[in-house]
């Protein structure tokens, strides 16, 4: 018979393994491109992002959404049609304003 409390500490140690770590360079990377896209959409995938795999790319555009950030449709297979938020652009905005924050990174 299995106790609750061992189950409980078999989810923990997977879903601990499974842990997403947010990457803020990948995130401004993500915004800088859509942004660079001349139409109000851009179709994105991970693809156009060296090192990134499907999941990543999937975890930080949907956390880009959450923050309202970006608008649009996070499909299944790595693929993202979004388009910036005026707080998207906002935020680009502050970040090109900052010399010292992670902008500078990026080449803006």
């Amino acid at each position: 018979m299995l106790h609750s409390s061992s189950i409980a500490s078999k989810f923990r140690r997977k879903e601990h393994k499974n842990e997403m770590k947010r990457n803020r360079e990948l995130e401004i990377h993500i915004l800088v491109t859509v942004r660079a896209d001349e139409g109000l959409i851009s179709t994105l995938s991970y693809k156009d992002f060296d090192g990134v795999n499907k999941e990543e790319f999937f975890y930080h555009c949907k956390l880009l959404k959450e923050e309202e950030l970006v608008e649009g449709v996070l499909a299944n297979g790595g693929v993202a049609h979004i388009g910036l938020t005026a707080r998207g652009h906002d935020y680009l905005d502050a970040l090109e304003q900052d010399a010292t924050g992670p902008s500078r990174k990026l080449g803006f």
